[in-house]
C-alpha cells in the first residue's frame, strides 16, 4: 500500500480491497490522485482572532528550545490516540483500528520528509470502552479536553506531540484544529483531526497539517502555489484542502521543485524550527 509517483504528473495511490466474505486482503486497487474519493474540509484556524486564541495556548512557562535546521537529523516522537467513535466505525475491532492509525502515521511521516523530519511513532492508543477525554463537535473544546488528558500521557509516554483521530464530524467544515506554534511548549504540543475519507490519506494529510501549525507555519496565501494542482491533492497547508472530482479545490502553497506533485509544504515558514534528538527513535513502525 502507499503512493506511486512516476512523474510530476502522474501519482497512484495503491490499496489493499477485501472480500466481501472474508477479512483476508485478497487483492489492490490503484487510483489515480484525481480519481479519490471527494472530500472537502477546512483547518479551525479562521482568522488573526482565532489563530491569537491558539497561540496564547502555547505561553506556559515550559518551553522547548529552539534550534536552527541542518544542525542534525531531526525526529518528530509522534504519539496518536484514536477515540472511541473511530474504534466504532472500525466495527469494534482492535486490529484494524491500530492498522488505520498506522497507515495514517506512515503518510503523516511522507509529508514531514519534505521538511527533512522523520516521524518516529511512540505509541498508539485507541480508546475501546469510552472517550478519555471529552470528544464533541465542537473542535476548539475537543482540542483543549483533549490538551488537558495529554498531561497525564506526558508524565507516563514521552513524545513530542500527541494527535487524536475521531471518527466524529466537527461543526461545519473544520476538519482539524491545532495551537499554533504548540510544539515549542509542553503543555500545547498537540492537535485534533477527523478521520474524514474512506482512505487513511485523507486524515493524514489534515493531521500533518495540524502538525504544521504546530511548528509554527501558518496558512499558506492564496494563488502562491502553482505546483501542485487541487486534482494532485493540493497543499497542505492550505487552510482549506481536499480532493474534488472536478478539481476545484484551491491549491496554494510554495512547492520545493524537487519533490513530487502531491500533497506539498511550504518551507517559507520554517527557517528556524528543528527538533534535535541525540539519540534515534525509541519506537519505529512498520510500513
Amino acid at each position: 500500500r502507499g503512493l506511486i509517483t512516476l512523474d510530476r504528473n502522474a501519482s497512484y495511490y495503491v490499496h489493499p480491497w477485501s472480500a466481501r466474505d472474508s477479512e483476508a486482503f485478497v487483492t489492490h486497487k490503484m487510483f489515480q490522485i484525481g480519481q479519490l474519493l471527494g472530500w472537502k474540509g477546512a483547518c479551525g484556524h479562521r482568522d488573526a482572532r482565532n489563530k491569537g486564541d491558539m497561540a496564547s495556548l502555547s505561553r506556559a512557562t515550559q518551553v522547548k528550545e529552539r534550534r536552527e535546521v541542518g544542525r542534525s537529523p531531526k525526529f518528530l516522537e509522534l504519539y496518536i490516540v484514536a477515540d472511541h467513535t473511530l474504534f466504532l466505525t472500525q466495527h469494534r475491532n482492535l486490529n484494524h483500528t491500530k492498522q488505520r492509525l498506522l497507515e495514517v502515521a506512515n503518510y503523516v511521516d511522507q509529508i514531514l520528509r519534505t521538511l527533512d523530519i522523520q516521524v518516529a511513532l511512540t505509541g498508539l492508543e485507541v480508546w475501546t470502552e469510552q472517550d478519555q477525554s471529552r470528544v464533541t463537535p465542537d473542535a476548539n473544546a475537543t482540542l483543549w479536553a483533549f490538551l488537558h488528558w495529554r498531561r497525564g500521557l506526558r508524565a507516563r509516554r514521552p513524545h513530542d506531540s500527541a494527535q487524536l483521530l475521531t471518527g466524529r464530524a466537527f461543526q461545519g467544515a473544520t476538519v482539524g484544529l491545532a495551537p499554533i506554534e504548540g510544539m515549542c511548549c509542553a503543555e500545547s504540543s498537540g492537535g485534533v483531526s477527523t478521520d474524514h475519507s474512506e482512505l487513511p490519506i485523507g486524515a493524514a494529510a489534515t493531521m500533518a497539517h495540524e502538525i504544521g501549525h504546530s511548528l509554527g507555519l501558518s496558512h499558506d496565501p492564496d494563488g502562491c502555489c502553482v505546483e501542485a494542482a487541487a486534482e494532485q491533492g493540493g497543499c497542505v497547508m492550505a487552510a482549506a484542502t481536499g480532493y474534488e472530482r472536478r478539481g476545484q479545490a484551491g491549491a496554494v502553497g510554495e512547492a520545493p521543485r524537487d519533490q513530487g506533485p502531491f500533497l506539498f509544504f511550504g518551507r517559507s515558514d520554517y527557517a528556524k524550527w528543528g527538533y534535535d534528538h541525540s539519540t534515534a527513535p525509541r519506537v519505529l513502525y512498520d510500513a
